[in-house]
């Protein structure tokens, strides 16, 4: 089993759906579910990379409190960086993983990259997506 950072997200099928549309994902072979049939360990992969896992969790209230210090413009402890090789691509995780969540910084140039954006999804997971 492939260890490294995991996600734990309320409605972790729903996640790893998500997750696989807006960030070209694949969900790994070797992925376990709980007797419900929510994900006990998901690993997700780009380009043959593993990035992390999904882990189905009940706690709901963390996600409201990450939501809710985003939308007040405060940063989450910690944001999960990806990049992408091309603006469309940028564009449409933007698109998808912003529904329902909090846009923390629009899609923007920064001094360092073409185009990027801060924002938690509706997971409470907090993305930093760009392209160089």
């Amino acid at each position: 089993m492939m260890l490294g950072m995991t996600l734990y997200i309320k409605n972790s099928l729903e996640a790893v759906e998500l997750y696989q549309e807006a960030l070209g994902l694949t969900l790994g072979e070797e992925y376990v579910k709980f007797p419900d049939g929510t994900y006990m360990h998901a690993p997700m992969y780009r380009n043959g990379r593993f990035l992390f896992a999904v882990c189905e969790s009940t706690n709901e209230a963390l996600v409201r409190t990450v939501k809710e210090t985003a939308s007040q413009n405060i940063m989450p402890i910690a944001s999960h960086g990806l990049d992408f090789d091309t603006v469309e691509e940028v564009e449409k995780a933007f698109e998808l993983l912003s529904k329902e969540g909090v846009v923390i910084r629009p899609l923007g140039k920064l001094p360092w990259d073409t185009i990027s954006t801060d924002l938690v999804d509706k997971f409470g997971v907090c993305w930093y997506l760009m392209k160089e």
